[in-house]
């Protein structure tokens, strides 16, 4: 730590240790966390999209603004870590050349998703930093390997060099090398990145307890396309079946795997080809569908596949089929999965959310339920906390429930407090607030 020598403004001086470290990385992160709340991260000025970053988050800008003061230990290094924390280096301030992008999802990514972003990087003195980090699920005691979600971060350049996460020579990543299956903060730092459009990627390569919520952090002379291409419901034509626009046992139907844009920007037209499937669901052709370009918010079913269901499903089974997403004028692919429940409508309209949870703020009194409506059948969650984080009741454990409109009760009296409830149905994550006042609440038969 370099500071000011006492009162005087004519000398530093120079300390060392957790003593000095743990207060300037609290109080580091402290700054980081009012930089979000104010919105600075959107351009450079206060704004009205502030957030309140994740632990993740905070960690990958803290780990993106280190800089490399020790010669003998270039970073990474048991001894010194990534190096000394430079906050002005991550953070981006209006006017100045080195761009911020983040991204707080807190979505997750499964095992096998790929998530893609696309910068632009123009000529500057500034090097390339990405940083990926995620708040890993606690591992068994007995675990050989403690990582438990397993994911990775992959950077190619204009020329087609793939730079892999913490794969790094005298402080910077070079070129291959194997990915990191240890750790849950991968870096990318190159020094003199090429200019025009790289893409990097989120890989889920293993998250056994997924969805798994990361931040990514990117710094650099740049631009970012940020748009989302995401799955979003399968629609079922069965005009040769019963007509009912479900997939039932036995028929064959035509099926249109929907995606929406849920980034900011346009995104480029795309094809999407069947990877792998459900062994009762068989896909005759074509080989591929189309997708025309998507403003953000839009979606679009394509022009579907034909394919035949077994008539050994049953009714109210879950299908499950993945494809390989391909972009126009580009190598890149990402994989997206999918499924349908047969007999059972799949589809996720685009414009209406994919559930609605109606949580009184204030109980009074009994007989104030939770009502979930769910616009699709999945499995859901939903647990009740006391404001210490410990676990009061749990309302939904994980059961699959069908579509339409369900009430949850409190099935005992708690006391007057503040709660929090916590809501999971695959993807989606909902969190809400209660307070009980004075008068406890319960079940009303």
């Amino acid at each position: 730590l370099t500071s000011a020598d006492g009162e005087t403004t004519e000398d530093y001086q120079y300390k060392f240790g957790t003593s000095m470290s743990s207060p300037v990385a609290a109080g580091t992160a402290a700054l980081i966390t009012q930089y979000f709340k104010e919105g600075r991260h959107i351009g450079g000025e206060p704004s009205s999209s502030g957030i309140k970053p994740s632990a993740a988050l905070l960690k990958a800008c803290l780990i993106s603004s280190t800089v490399d003061d020790f010669v003998n230990y270039p970073i990474p290094d048991n001894k010194v870590g990534w190096g000394r924390i430079c906050v002005d280096s991550v953070l981006y301030f209006s006017g100045e050349e080195n761009k911020l992008f983040v991204d707080d999802f807190t979505g997750g990514i499964q095992t096998g998703d790929e998530i893609t972003y696309y910068v632009d990087l123009g000529a500057g003195s500034w090097p390339l930093r990405v940083t990926l980090v995620w708040t890993d699920p606690p591992a068994e005691m007995s675990a050989g390997r403690k990582l438990v979600n397993d994911l990775d971060l992959e950077a190619i350049s204009p020329s087609g060099g793939i730079y892999r996460g913490n794969v790094f020579t005298r402080g910077y990543s070079k070129k291959y090398g194997n990915p990191d299956v240890l750790n849950v903060e991968e870096c990318l730092r190159i020094r003199e990145p090429e200019t025009g459009r790289w893409t990097i990627k989120v890989k889920g390569t293993n998250a056994p307890q997924g969805p798994q919520p990361y931040a990514l952090v990117i710094t650099g002379v740049m631009s970012v396309e940020d748009y989302r291409l995401e799955p979003c419901g399968v629609e079922i034509e069965d005009e040769s079946g019963n007509g009912n626009r479900l997939f039932d046992p036995g028929e064959s139907a035509t099926v249109y795997p929907c995606i929406v844009n849920r980034g900011e920007y346009p995104s480029p037209e795309a094809t999407l080809q069947i990877h792998s499937s459900d062994s009762m669901l068989v896909f005759r052709n074509p080989d591929f569908v189309n997708y025309n370009s998507l403003e953000p918010g839009d979606a679009s079913s394509g022009n579907g596949f034909e394919a035949e269901l077994s008539d050994k499903a049953s009714i109210g089974q879950e299908i499950s089929f993945t494809g390989v997403l391909g972009f126009s004028g580009d190598t890149i692919t990402d994989t997206v999965g999918y499924s349908f429940f047969v007999g059972t409508s799949g589809i996720d309209e685009p414009d209406s959310p994919a559930y609605r949870l109606e949580c009184p703020q204030v109980i009074i009194g009994s007989g104030e339920d939770i009502e979930l409506e769910l616009l699709r059948p999945r499995k859901v969650k939903m647990i009740l906390f006391d404001a210490c984080g410990r676990r009061i009741r749990v309302l939904a454990d994980g059961n699959y429930l069908q579509a339409g409109r369900h009430s949850f009760s409190i099935s005992e009296e708690i006391p007057p407090g503040v709660y929090f409830l916590r809501f999971e149905a695959g993807r989606y994550r909902d969190r809400r607030k209660l307070i009980n006042m004075k008068h406890p609440f319960s079940t009303v038969d």
